[in-house]
């Protein structure tokens, strides 16, 4: 957020104390939605991201700023909110925070044309990277793994939504959804399953709709850690198609304080 003779400018990837030299992407009336071209002097929270993908990739937004410092700056956005939007002067605002890499169990990955990957930031071109810092050791692992199967195919393969879930033990669930508007490819979908499933890092497939599609149905559940009513900790059995929240270890912390 950066302010330039009246008008706003908004820069994703930039740091507090940065000089970039920024180009405008989209122009409304007062605001300026830019793009950094070089960083010409970096701020003190600036660092180097843990992922080589990162900039390109549209997943992430903060691993340019040190850990530490990005619960104090979204605290500080918070703060502004509501007073610019509410006229409310906020009280102690703590910030509850978890490990800044391998804390995400679950990830959604893009399957298009064959390749297998994340969409780069503003498009839907697929970058295809064989690890992600953020996700749990297990889940990053099997990115390599998935993506030499798909390669080894030589029918051709259904575009998906393929969401990697932490099974445990260093394998994973894959869940499988069409894309947004697209139908359904049944014998497509079939193809994809026989070449996913016989991969030793997947525990199984499941369609979006949690039916399974290889693996056994019994362990088709994952533990998922959250509060009882007592105060207690309990581990509750889902299914890997089920919405929960990516950080298990950050899920109690916020249980506990609603």
């Amino acid at each position: 957020l950066a302010r330039e003779e009246g008008k706003i400018w908004l820069i994703p990837r930039a740091a507090p104390g940065d000089v970039v030299d920024a180009r405008v992407v989209r122009e409304r009336r007062g605001m300026v939605e830019g793009e950094i071209d070089a960083v010409l002097e970096p701020g003190p929270d600036r660092i180097e991201p843990a992922c080589p993908a990162y900039g390109r990739c549209g997943g992430c937004h903060l691993q340019h700023i040190a850990h530490e410092r990005q619960a104090g700056l979204k605290v500080g956005v918070l703060r502004e909110v509501l007073q610019r939007s509410g006229r409310i002067e906020a009280g102690p605002v703590e910030a509850i925070t978890g490990e800044p890499l391998g804390w995400r169990y679950r990830i959604e990955l893009h399957l298009r044309d064959g390749h297998l990957g994340f969409f780069e930031r503003r498009s839907s071109a697929l970058i295809e990277v064989d690890a992600c810092p953020i996700a749990r050791p297990g889940v990053s692992a099997a990115l390599p793994a998935l993506r030499a199967a798909l390669a080894g195919c030589t029918r051709r393969l259904p575009d998906s939504e393929v969401e990697l879930v932490e099974a445990g033990e260093g394998r994973v669930w894959i869940v499988l959804r069409p894309p947004q508007g697209a139908k359904g490819d049944p014998e497509g979908l079939d193809v994809l399953v026989r070449v996913l499933a016989p991969v030793p890092c997947v525990a199984g497939v499941l369609s979006g709709r949690g039916r399974i599609l290889a693996g056994e149905a019994a362990q088709a559940s994952i533990d998922w850690p959250t509060i009882g009513r007592g105060g207690e900790d309990v581990l509750l059995r889902v299914g890997p198609a089920s919405f929960t929240q990516a950080n298990p270890g950050l899920n109690r912390a916020l249980v506990r304080a609603v």
